[in-house]
Order: C-alpha cells, then sequence, then structure tokens
C-alpha cells in the first residue's frame, strides 16, 4: 500500500520518535479495517497484519480508558465535526489526539488536520 509520502512517514517514525512508541487502539482499529478493504481479506487478518507490523517496529497499543476518552470529548468539543458546526477531527482523530495528550507525547500525523490543534507534530 504505497503512500506518496510514505518514506518521509517512515523515516519520521524511525528517527524522530523517542524510543517508545504508541498507537490508539482505535487507530489500530482503522488501520485493520481499511488492510483488509485493500488487501481485500477478512478484517480479524487486516488486525493480525497490523499488529504484527505494529509489533515489529515497537509500537505499544494504547486502550482508551476514561481519562483519554475525556480527553476525546474535549477534542470533538474543540475540534470535532458534528453539531452543527464545520470541524477537522473524526472519531479516530479524537482518540489519537486523546492519546497523545494523555501520554504528554508528540503525535505523528499526515494531512494538515492535526496542525490546525495545538498538538505537538512529531
Amino acid at each position: 500500500m504505497p503512500e506518496p509520502d510514505g518514506i518521509l512517514l517512515s523515516a519520521r517514525l524511525g528517527n524522530n520518535i523517542p524510543s517508545r512508541r504508541f498507537v490508539s487502539t482505535v487507530s489500530i482499529w482503522e488501520v485493520a479495517c481499511a488492510v483488509a478493504r485493500l488487501k481485500n481479506c477478512d478484517r480479524r487478518l487486516g488486525l493480525r497484519l497490523v499488529d504484527d507490523f505494529a509489533k515489529a517496529i515497537e509500537i505499544a497499543p494504547v486502550a482508551p480508558d476514561m481519562a483519554i476518552t475525556a480527553l476525546a470529548v474535549e477534542a470533538a468539543e474543540r475540534y470535532g465535526m458534528g453539531g452543527g458546526r464545520p470541524g477537522i477531527l473524526n472519531l479516530g482523530d479524537c482518540f489519537s489526539y486523546a492519546t497523545a495528550r494523555h501520554l504528554k507525547a508528540r503525535l505523528l500525523f499526515k494531512g494538515d488536520d492535526f496542525s490546525r490543534t495545538d498538538i505537538e507534530a512529531a
């Protein structure tokens, strides 16, 4: 699944991020569904592929607890779509934002949505 900016993102993931890397389990779910769609396979296989990849590059999954969920709700209130106003972050984005905020970590992302928030880019 080559992405136009895949090489740049891979370099940023490998070189500029502290030795501990994390990902929201909500993001894992989103990527597993995308992998299954792109590979035309079962979502469970998509999840195994994503999990294997995350383990290989030492990215730890973080499941949302109530503290992360509260931060995701805050992100949705400030930056989220819906509620009759334009927004920039969807549900998965809100949980990525919240996980980074909770862990006091920078966030690796593509596109410009997160750059319009107060989260620090990796």
